[in-house]
């Protein structure tokens, strides 16, 4: 992929907003893209199960935004080249039983 490999986020007005949900489940994978491999934004969740992300340019994982969530459970990240995985602005993340290697 030229851009990030996946980007889920909210939609709608601020009354009526529809939280994104993935899914990264069983042989999944992101390899090689020009951004981050997923982010999560905007109280959005994501639930990566026995998968890999690798060789992304940005993080690996970049979870962004009060609300947001991301469990990883049995999964490997490596060759990013920033972060293999970054939390930030209010969100939250539980890794359980997950390789990480050194980011690039």
């Amino acid at each position: 992929s030229l851009g990030g490999g996946i980007v889920v986020k909210s939609s709608g007005h601020w009354n009526k907003k529809v939280q994104g949900h993935l899914n990264f489940n069983k042989n999944s994978m992101v390899h090689s893209c020009r951004g981050n491999g997923i982010l999560i934004l905007e109280g959005s969740s994501m639930t990566a199960q026995d998968s890999k992300i690798e060789n992304v340019y940005k993080d690996g994982i970049d979870v962004k935004g009060s609300g947001s969530k991301v469990t990883v459970k049995s999964c490997e990240i490596q060759g990013s080249l920033q972060r293999n995985f970054t939390i930030s602005k209010g969100a939250t993340g539980e890794i359980f039983s997950s390789k990480m290697q050194a980011s690039r």
